[in-house]
């Protein structure tokens, strides 16, 4: 598991006239351009969630959409991968990449028996104490397909 303390995107020079508030950064070698409107800036995100104390509050878990699982992660598994998740109880190991730290973590997706998916395995160790996150953060959750693996990052504090 790697684990870094340096973020990976780090704000370029701005031109002389950007876009009201717009900010630039470098991540991965690649240019992204955050927009002024936080709406904008969900959007790019599959499933944006406020964390609420039973997100944050030890119980090593965090609750995610059942429509992020079923759009966005299930049509991107493997037979077998989805045959487990479909059972309650079943779960599956996937990578986490912390976006904003480029940081990969690996955590299980399960299902509970009230058909709500969650991440367990060291949640709280490599999220909610290592980002220090609190209630009312936002995060944004994606599923890149290119490498199977979910990315994350704190949208706002």
């Amino acid at each position: 598991m790697l684990s870094t303390r340096f973020p990976l995107a780090a704000p370029l020079p701005q031109p002389s006239n950007p876009p009201q508030a717009d900010r630039v950064f470098r991540l991965f070698g690649v240019n992204v351009i955050v927009p002024h409107q936080e709406e904008e800036v969900h959007a790019a995100w599959q499933c944006t969630k406020v964390l609420k104390k039973s997100d944050i509050d030890g119980s090593s878990r965090f609750l995610i959409s059942r429509s992020f699982v079923r759009e966005h992660v299930m049509p991107n598994l493997q037979n077998y991968q989805r045959e487990i998740l479909g059972n309650i109880g079943g779960g599956i190991r996937v990578d986490v990449l912390d976006a904003d730290y480029g940081s990969t973590h690996q955590l299980t997706l399960r299902r509970w028996q009230s058909n709500s998916f969650v991440l367990i395995s060291n949640w709280t160790r490599d999220f909610v104490n290592r980002r220090r996150l609190a209630i009312n953060n936002t995060i944004g959750l994606s599923w890149d397909s290119r490498t199977s693996r979910l990315v994350f990052s704190v949208l706002n504090r």
